[in-house]
């Protein structure tokens, strides 16, 4: 079985790069946007899908050389937020730049991984789709 072009009747599946960003909460919707201005986010027929993981603890301690220099450990409040993008360097490229300009620490956390996502194949007729209600429906 070659899991990167795996077809089922419902599915298909597809090589891309997962990100996973942290991000201190009030920033998020800049970053956010950052991110959106560049890049669509797409999967399948919707965009902009992006996972947020609302508020951790991050831990870090500025060392000699950061901004901020040598200084005690620190704990803020982030979220984190994952999306996937096409395995292609210049998108990869540009959605790095995008959070680097909008995001507040000198050295964000960005991790990215490659993983296989699935695709519905369009035009296959599913019986079993809940209807959705939208947030501010709730």
């Amino acid at each position: 079985m070659n899991i990167k072009k795996l077809e089922t009747k419902n599915a298909t599946t597809e090589e891309n790069c997962l990100f996973r960003v942290q991000i201190p909460t009030d920033d998020v919707s800049k970053v956010i946007e950052s991110i959106t201005n560049v890049v669509p986010l797409n999967y399948g027929n919707y965009d902009q899908v992006i996972f947020r993981y609302n508020t951790g603890i991050q831990q870090y301690r500025p060392l000699d050389g950061s901004k901020t220099g040598e200084a005690e450990l620190v704990h803020a409040q982030c979220d984190e937020i994952s999306f996937t993008v096409p395995k292609d360097d210049e998108i990869i490229s540009t959605v790095i730049e995008a959070i680097f300009e909008s995001h507040p620490h000198e050295e964000p956390v960005i991790i990215i991984q490659e993983v296989i996502c699935s695709r519905f194949k369009y035009g296959y007729i599913k019986d079993n789709i809940a209807e959705i209600k939208m947030e501010n429906e709730l």
